[in-house]
């Protein structure tokens, strides 16, 4: 029973890891294409066109993503309330919490922030539509760019963005590392260089996104034109 049950928590185990992975790969991508807000209006609402001209295959793919989510999200809550109860029954001595990385410690609470920016994100840029006055900028309509523009000079909203995307490049270094440990995966060179490359994913996914609401926030107050080339 003991076996079946450890057989068990490996495979969700490694479900999380890949399930991660997977998320990991399509943020990468979507900055990638967010990152098309610093070549103006033209270049990001055509390449939202491209995304819609998919019609019945961008939602699969939007249908995918949230179910890779929430089972990534309802597996780690499984995995918590296992080890929890683990250690309840267990004689060994418990783990200080100084002695658990910062990672370990955060990463529960990252983890629910970002299930909740999820939900507001899709409230916010998939439901609501960009035909309306959120899209007009100086009385000129924009597109996505301008429900991106206005949504990003509110300071509140421009805050709990780069918050987020702080947690998930937290959250993308540990998982990162722990899919390492999940597979059983370790070298004396290569380990230590692929958790090197997982700190500068973290970076390059929390500071990218970060840039934008900021770019947004001096663009609108400096004054600056938008370039519309």
């Amino acid at each position: 029973m003991f076996s079946k049950l450890s057989l068990s928590l490996v495979g969700i185990k490694q479900l999380v890891a890949l399930s991660g992975l997977a998320m990991v790969g399509f943020l990468i991508a979507h900055l990638l294409g967010n990152f098309l807000i610093f070549s103006g209006p033209v270049a990001l609402n055509s390449y939202a066109h491209k995304l819609h001209s998919l019609g019945p295959i961008l939602w699969i793919m939007r249908l995918g993503l949230l179910f890779m989510f929430l089972m990534h999200f309802s597996l780690v809550i499984y995995l918590v309330i296992v080890n929890k109860k683990a250690r309840e029954h267990s004689y060994t001595v418990p783990i200080h919490k100084k002695t658990r990385s910062l990672f370990t410690q955060t990463m529960r609470y990252s983890g629910l922030l970002i299930f909740v920016y999820i939900f507001v994100h899709l409230f916010d840029f998939t439901f609501t539509p960009h035909t309306a006055d959120n899209s007009v900028i100086d009385g000129v309509y924009y597109g996505l760019y301008g429900h991106v523009y206005n949504y990003f000079i509110n300071p509140l909203r421009s805050v709990f963005y780069i918050v987020t995307m702080f947690a998930i490049g937290f959250h993308l270094i540990h998982g990162v590392q722990s899919v390492l440990h999940t597979f059983g995966f370790y070298h004396q060179v290569y380990t230590p260089i692929i958790q090197k490359i997982s700190w500068g994913m973290g970076a390059f996914v929390a500071f990218g996104f970060s840039i934008i609401p900021v770019y947004v926030f001096l663009h609108h107050h400096l004054g600056w034109e938008i370039y519309v080339g």
